[in-house]
């Protein structure tokens, strides 16, 4: 066939030559790959080269802020420092103040914390959040002592410092004004203002969540050293705390002041959260255990339960002064309950032994003229004259007295107390003329406390004077205005206390007794001898000696007594009454 010529191809071409410069095209390719790979090998290098540049940089970065947020920690730390460097100082100096002078003479505890507090301005200078706190802390310290008007002024120079306060240390302040509206018994305001403090602390609570929620946050998105989270978490989370331990306060103090008006319901409640919040603390606060420890005891004591209420209180005691604490003012304050339910319970030589040491304990943190001294001198006169001591009684009573004008407003219905003790007193020992003024004196200060703002214990302090001045009347002849005026007692106290046979209306069961005895009205005083019987069986148990003198009166009543319907009721209720014994 015949042969079709072309041009050579380029494959024809290249095999060609390779076959002639065999050598030579090996070498060339050689060396191209050699080219090729180094390009290669040079690229990635490179590549890796600028990845690990930038990470170098990126670590640069977070070591520099690293670097920045440790300075600033390091620079906070030495200020937190130098604040607690200052207050150890503060503290310090108040503990020392307190401690003999070189002629062995006690500066009373008092004084130095008048003189310590006058410090508090040239302290913190930078730092005017720490000043301000250190005048909350002081102003409770103030309100603990009784000193009324130097712990509001500590609530007015920490206000000064900053501006606006934050909602913590607000609420804080909040506590010590309550502290101070409760001590004047002015429960409506104080309960006022404890309000205002847990409504100050639900947004501080708020804030320290929101702030440590956003933290997490930032750090999931920026990828931030887990260390530095964990640091501020730590921080955020002791605020927390800080606000759960003040919120415990202001919920302690609401139950006080529920006791205070008698509502036993509410201050159980309030004391039982109080419970619940303090096991949420992660460190313990032995002061505010201490203080619920009391605090029961007197909604023990209210309910009518004085064994458990003498229980608790000797609880407390013996906790502060395995404390250290056994010389503090809330731990003299818890002896002179207990001395006032040893009392109830008729244990009264230990309630006055009690009381006179508390009386001294207190003195020498405060000196004279104070007005729980005051009080205490009061409570240490009522038990001697329980004992029979009445020159005793009569002594603490005009004591008493005189201490409370002198440190108290003339309206105070502290005076108003103390007088109505004195005022009976003196009618006990013949000076009816005496007596009966200072008793009259005492119920127009308890109408006008009461009408300033309503108060159980003003309307029941009135209510007792009441009661202690209807012998006077009767002496005198003028046995209906006697029975009006217990009447009006019994009526005041029941309203109170919704119990027919609660002690407090003791006196007023007797007192009507007595009134229907000066009538001659032997069947009103067989049904109110009745009544008598009936409370001490109730209170001190049937088998008590207070009920057989109580049910043998209405018998002797009831003998005088014409025949008719009403003897026979009278005499089928007395015949129930010693069958119940």
């Amino acid at each position: 066939e015949p042969v079709e010529a072309r041009p050579p191809s380029v494959a024809y071409q290249v095999s060609k030559f390779v076959k002639r410069h065999r050598g030579a095209t090996l070498g060339a390719l050689a060396a191209f790959a050699a080219v090729v790979t180094g390009g290669i090998v040079s690229a990635v290098l490179w590549l890796r080269e600028q990845d690990a540049l930038q990470e170098a940089l990126r670590a640069g970065e977070a070591t520099s802020l690293a670097l920045d947020s440790a300075n600033a920690s390091l620079d906070v730390a030495r200020t937190r420092m130098q604040e607690l460097r200052e207050t150890h100082l503060f503290f310090e100096g108040l503990v020392a103040q307190g401690m003999p002078d070189e002629s062995g003479r006690d500066l009373r505890l008092s004084d130095a914390l008048i003189r310590s507090a006058s410090e508090i301005p040239s302290m913190f200078r930078g730092s005017p959040a720490q000043r301000a706190w250190l005048h909350s802390t002081t102003g409770h310290m103030f309100a603990g002592l009784g000193m009324l008007d130097e712990a509001r002024e500590q609530v007015e120079l920490a206000r000064a410092c900053v501006d606006p306060l934050p909602p913590r240390l607000d609420a804080a302040l909040a506590d010590v004004l309550a502290w101070v509206l409760q001590t004047e018994q002015r429960f409506r305001e104080a309960e006022a203002e404890l309000e205002r403090g847990l409504a100050l602390l639900e947004d501080a609570d708020r804030a320290v969540a929101a702030e440590l929620a956003a933290g997490n946050l930032h750090a999931a998105l920026s990828g931030s050293d887990a260390s530095a989270l964990a640091t501020d978490s730590r921080t955020l989370e002791h605020a927390q705390q800080e606000v759960l331990r003040t919120r415990i306060g202001l919920v302690i103090r609401r139950s006080w002041i529920a006791c205070s008006l008698r509502d036993t319901d509410a201050a159980r409640r309030h004391a039982d959260v109080a419970v619940a919040l303090l096991a949420d603390l992660q460190d313990p606060d032995d002061e505010r255990a201490l203080e619920l420890l009391h605090l029961r005891a007197e909604v023990a004591k209210a309910e009518g339960d004085l064994a458990r209420a003498s229980e608790l209180l000797r609880e407390c005691i013996d906790l502060s002064e395995a404390q250290g604490r056994g010389e503090t003012m809330s731990t003299h304050m818890s002896r002179a309950a207990l001395s006032g339910v040893l009392v109830g319970l008729g244990e009264r030589a230990e309630a006055l032994a009690v009381s006179e040491a508390t009386w001294d304990g207190v003195r020498s943190l405060v000196g004279d003229d104070h007005m729980f001294v005051a009080r205490l001198a009061g409570n240490i006169g009522t038990i001697a004259r329980g004992l029979g001591d009445l020159d005793r009684a009569l002594e603490m009573y005009e004591w008493a007295a005189d201490v409370e004008r002198r440190v108290l407003a003339d309206d105070d219905p502290q005076i108003a107390q103390t007088m109505s003790l004195l005022g009976s007193l003196l009618l006990q020992l013949g000076r009816s003329d005496e007596g009966e003024q200072v008793l009259w004196e005492a119920i127009e200060r308890f109408e006008s406390a009461e009408a300033r703002g309503a108060s159980p214990s003003h309307a029941i302090g009135r209510a007792f004077t009441m009661s202690y001045l209807a012998p006077a009347l009767r002496a005198r002849g003028d046995v209906d205005g006697a029975d009006e005026l217990v009447g009006d007692a019994l009526e005041i106290k029941l309203a109170i206390v919704r119990d027919p046979l609660h002690p407090i209306v003791e006196i007023e069961r007797k007192e009507l007794a007595a009134n229907a005895r000066a009538r001659g009205d032997m069947a009103l005083l067989a049904e109110r001898e009745l009544d008598v019987a009936n409370h001490f069986a109730a209170v001190r148990g049937p088998d008590s000696r207070s009920v057989a003198k109580a049910l043998n009166k209405a018998r002797e009543a009831l003998d005088a007594t014409e025949a008719g319907s009403t003897r026979d009721a009278l005499r089928e209720r007395l015949e129930r009454a010693e069958a119940a014994r």
